[in-house]
């Protein structure tokens, strides 16, 4: 339960965090909160196998309680907590989500966490995340074995020996559901009115019974999870550029996202990178950082930003 535990002060402090501006949607903070913990992981576990620290659950709890405690006293000198606002339709909407994500995951898996995958690619991975649960580094694309492994680490109390898949299958659950909230949270910035929450609500229901679904039914793991981070990706850039987040902190929040793009699904990475720095590219224009004389040249600014979003990427 330690390992849990620290999990959650981690989460804690990165909620009371002056993060944004404005007043920000709950919900959509909780969600972000989730896959922020999980780009962190992403890179605290690459840190520790390079300098020979073994990840497991009470490393891990140990590096998150010294950082949540870092982030709470930080807040505590500065006297800044974030402030954020609940609406009931969206809190109506999460429930639902959760009732409907839960109804399907248990009408596949049962209560009994059933392997009924329809390849023979989660036993790879399931493979993976025993073999960094066992020599407790991580190695090329390790989003889906670190994460699984350490949930299938911390529920050996429960489940271990032959029943070790099902905290395997409960990781699947949490991946999926996970996979609708962020994909709603990239929508919600953009729902001003009742109709369009009512639009992004069925547009979200939409994806989820689309490619996260048949993630489910086939297990690749570490592809939707990958996509789960791009979309991450796409509510800290809409912060970043409307400078509703505090620069230096959106600029490690982006360097542990696009890392974890990394060792996702390598793939990806290129589109993401380029994205990420054509955007910047626009917000400097759009705000003047690019200044002509006889050419064209960059404010220090803009190159700063570029460096300081991608400098992890040396990973």
């Amino acid at each position: 339960m330690i390992y849990w535990t620290s999990v959650a002060l981690i989460l804690i402090s990165f909620i009371l965090l002056k993060k944004n501006k404005t007043e920000q949607n709950f919900w959509r903070s909780i969600v972000m909160a989730l896959i922020s913990y999980e780009c962190y992981l992403c890179m605290i576990a690459g840190i520790m196998t390079i300098v020979h620290i073994p990840v497991d659950t009470y490393t891990t709890a140990c590096v998150n309680g010294i950082i949540a405690f870092a982030l709470l006293i930080r807040t505590w000198k500065k006297k800044e907590v974030q402030s954020y606002y609940i609406k009931v339709e969206d809190t109506v909407f999460i429930i639902a989500l959760m009732i409907v994500i839960t109804y399907i995951f248990l009408k596949r898996f049962s209560t009994n966490f059933n392997i009924v995958f329809e390849t023979s690619d989660p036993g790879t991975h399931l493979k993976m995340a025993m073999n960094f649960a066992n020599t407790k580094a991580v190695d090329g694309l390790y989003i889906g074995q670190l994460i699984n492994g350490l949930t299938i680490e911390s529920l050996q109390r429960w489940f271990s020996g032959v029943y070790i898949y099902k905290s395997f299958i409960i990781q699947y659950g949490i991946n999926f559901f996970l996979s609708a909230a962020v994909f709603w949270a990239a929508l919600e910035k953009y729902a001003n009115s009742i109709g369009l929450k009512i639009v992004g609500y069925i547009l979200t229901l939409v994806y989820v019974l689309g490619y996260p679904y048949n993630d489910m039914l086939y297990g690749f793991v570490y592809l939707q999870m990958t996509i789960t981070v791009i979309c991450y990706i796409v509510i800290l850039m809409q912060d970043y550029m409307a400078q509703d987040i505090n620069l230096k902190l959106g600029g490690y929040l982006l360097a542990n996202a696009c890392l974890t793009v990394s060792i996702g699904y390598t793939l990806f990475a290129p589109p993401v990178y380029i994205s990420v720095l054509l955007l910047i590219m626009y917000k400097a224009y759009k705000e003047g950082w690019l200044k002509k004389q006889h050419k064209l040249w960059f404010d220090y600014r803009f190159i700063l930003n570029g460096l300081y979003i991608l400098q992890y990427q040396r990973f």
